[in-house]
């Protein structure tokens, strides 16, 4: 007689389930943080490229008009100031609106900074918090985004490469014969040796006196 298989469908524990409801749960929230970082990171690249942050500075005060003041724009880095002379504040308001639900306070002091990061980008909403001042139009809005890179107004032509300097060409020559000292090619004249007068003169002369005499002295014979 064959054994017939039985299957028995598993059950989860409950502890299993609320094991991976936990995980899921840090699955979303690691991503989450990731996609922050992430974003942070693109924000400070795009900051490095970009021109200096601006400071914007508002004269803080509830409009006489009434009306609030128009939106405004900024950049991930820019500073917003606001400077005011009477008694206010200025907050960060999430609503959008002269709701304080959530508000969170910039400063009580003139002066008060606020530099916009990564997280901003969006709208931010600032209002004073004293009084009815929001409601009389002290309240104003920023549309921020990402900076974008800027590009130099004029780009210079590429840069054309110029040919490798070549070694200067060094020629050695010879030195030059020295030339002879020029000589005249007139012949020098010999100068005959004066030849010394012939004592023949004399010889005869006294040939000639011996006669002479020889011939006196026979006369007187």
């Amino acid at each position: 007689m064959e054994a017939k298989k039985v299957t028995i469908p598993t059950i989860p524990h409950p502890s299993l389930r609320s094991l991976t409801q936990s995980y899921n749960t840090l699955v979303i929230a690691t991503a989450t943080v990731t996609m922050k970082f992430i974003l942070s990171i693109i924000s400070t690249s795009l900051l490095a490229k970009s021109v200096v942050a601006e400071i914007i500075s508002i004269e803080w005060t509830d409009p006489e008009s009434g009306k609030p003041y128009p939106n405004g724009a900024a950049q991930v880095g820019d500073t917003v100031q606001f400077k005011w002379e009477e008694f206010h504040n200025v907050n960060i308001h999430p609503t959008g609106d002269c709701s304080k639900d959530g508000a969170i306070l910039i400063g009580d002091q003139s002066g008060a900074k606020y530099t916009f990061t990564a997280d901003d980008v969006g709208t931010v909403t600032f209002a004073c918090d004293v009084g009815k001042h929001c409601s009389f139009g002290q309240i104003i809005t920023y549309d921020v985004t990402l900076p974008t890179p800027t590009e130099s107004p004029s780009q210079s032509p590429p840069a054309t490469a110029s040919p490798a300097p070549t070694s200067p060409t060094i020629i050695l020559v010879p030195p030059a014969p020295e030339s002879p000292t020029p000589t005249s090619s007139t012949p020098v004249a010999e100068t005959p040796a004066e030849e010394e007068p012939s004592d023949s003169g004399s010889v005869n002369l006294g040939i000639t006196m011996s006669l002479f005499a020889t011939a006196g002295a026979s006369l007187f014979l």
